[in-house]
């Protein structure tokens, strides 16, 4: 009789210790995304029929299904103004969908008249718009502002708050 409990617990217990172990593993697949395509050193282009609209130059590019990351990456947006680029350098980039975050010692640049320091900076590649939500120091030709935080269109458009401006007069 003593031999009957104890197989029919230690079946128990079996069952019990199988189906906690397949939750615990589900959950830790589910919470680790693997990346589709790793490139390291990597230059990438966005091309339509017509021209080139965005050059990705980066350390480390990591391409999921949904989102992609790059380390130590620059990036170049061609605008509608010819001759115009944007130019955002930064520590961490993060695309999902059509909407692309600057992450740490983020320098953005439009073409040779406007340079922008700040450590975040969120772009939109449908409408073409830079904002951030931290404070920045900007140089527009010889002119230095500094605010805390900014919203720039495609064009030579750009609002703040709070803004302090440094300009030069000449004699």
């Amino acid at each position: 009789m003593a031999i009957k409990y104890f197989i029919f617990i230690t079946f128990i217990i079996s069952l019990f210790t199988l189906f906690i172990g397949v939750g615990t593993k589900q959950k830790i697949q589910e919470s680790e995304e693997k990346p589709i395509m790793i490139f390291d050193n990597s230059v990438l282009f966005t091309i339509n029929s017509q021209e080139i609209q965005r050059i990705v130059d980066s350390k480390k590019t990591l391409i999921y299904k949904k989102k992609e990351e790059s380390f130590d990456s620059k990036v170049v947006f061609k605008t509608t103004e010819n001759n115009i680029y944007d130019t955002l350098i930064s520590d961490y980039t993060l695309k999902v969908g059509n909407k692309i975050s600057f992450l740490g010692n983020v320098v953005f640049e439009r073409s040779d008249f406007m340079k922008l320091t700040s450590e975040e900076v969120f772009y939109d590649l449908s409408k073409k718009i830079a904002h951030n939500t931290k404070d920045f120091v900007a140089s527009y030709y010889n002119n230095k502002l500094t605010g805390n935080s900014f919203y720039t269109k495609d064009i030579y458009y750009m609002k703040s708050k709070d803004v302090t401006f440094e300009i030069e007069l000449k004699d």
